[in-house]
């Protein structure tokens, strides 16, 4: 009956979850194939989101109690790796029909302007991955609910409607928190 211990945990695992659906994050280098290569997390995560998530369906039907959590949470895991070289051969094709000038342009961000990759090339890409991002973010969604579904059953389905203490200090934190997350 503890809210803010509900809330709390349901974050933690929302976020190793949605994680687990981004098969960069199943990499060594997260972010390039080497150390040395930069912002393909960023663009994979959060560029092609910010452009093209109006258009996206998010409905991914009914939660489903989970059996075996952790085997789950691997299989996740499992899935998410196999789209990796996906992720590298789309870009590979993408970055070929494109010079780097196309590829990139300028934003101001607040009082930053920063390099960003261009909507030219960003449409490209997602293209290329035939709309993997979308997709990976439907499975992310779908996922948590049922993680969630699962917790609550297995916690023996408590009304949450009778708990003791009020959220909103720790939803107001949780969503701070969120700016800075990855």
């Amino acid at each position: 009956r503890d809210t803010e211990r509900i809330l709390r945990h349901a974050a933690h695992l929302g976020h190793y979850i949605a994680d687990a659906c981004t098969p960069l994050h199943t990499t060594r280098w997260y972010n390039g194939r080497t150390p040395g290569e930069r912002g393909i997390h960023a663009l994979w995560e959060s560029r092609i989101p910010e452009l093209f998530s109006d258009g996206f369906c998010f409905l991914s039907g009914r939660a489903v109690y989970i059996e075996d959590p952790l085997a789950e949470a691997w299989n996740l895991v499992r899935e998410s790796h196999l789209k990796t070289d996906s992720i590298y051969r789309a870009l590979d094709r993408a970055t070929k029909g494109m010079s780097t000038w196309q590829q990139f342009a300028v934003e101001v961000r607040g009082s930053q302007i920063q390099r960003v990759y261009s909507m030219a090339f960003c449409e490209l890409l997602h293209k290329e991955m035939d709309q993997m991002t979308e997709r990976q973010m439907r499975r992310a969604v779908g996922a948590v609910g049922s993680f969630w579904f699962t917790a609550w059953v297995n916690a023996g389905q408590p009304d949450l409607k009778a708990s003791t203490k009020k959220p909103k200090r720790l939803l107001q934190r949780l969503m701070r928190m969120g700016k800075h997350a990855d």
